[in-house]
């Protein structure tokens, strides 16, 4: 089945659409419901640190499909110096930086 542009743009135009109302209405209702829990308040501070644990465990843990957890992981060896530059610098240039000539280096020196 071929689609042609004009279809294409609709159903992109519709899911954004979607997306900002579901999006906007939950940020809209909270000043009518008297504002967050907060128990929830409490926690938000946490929700970027887990999201990004959640996105960067799978590429510095697993290594063609298997869990890959020692020192001939080069991901996870490149992870580890730009945590250290990381915790020390708080800079997150240093810390990309840092991290992606490690794992160049890293990727280089293992075959």
């Amino acid at each position: 089945m071929t689609l042609d542009s004009t279809t294409i743009w609709l159903v992109d135009a519709g899911v954004s659409l979607g997306t900002y109302a579901l999006r906007s209405s939950f940020l809209l209702s909270i000043d009518r419901l008297g504002g967050l829990p907060s128990s929830v308040e409490r926690v938000l501070p946490f929700v970027p640190i887990a999201v990004l644990a959640g996105l960067l465990a799978p590429d510095l843990l697993v290594v063609g499909g298997s869990l890959a957890v020692g020192p001939d992981n080069p991901q996870l060896l490149a992870g580890a110096v730009a945590f250290v530059v990381a915790w020390y610098t708080e800079s997150i240039l240093a810390t990309v930086g840092v991290g992606m000539v490690a794992l160049w280096a890293l990727l280089w020196l293992v075959p």
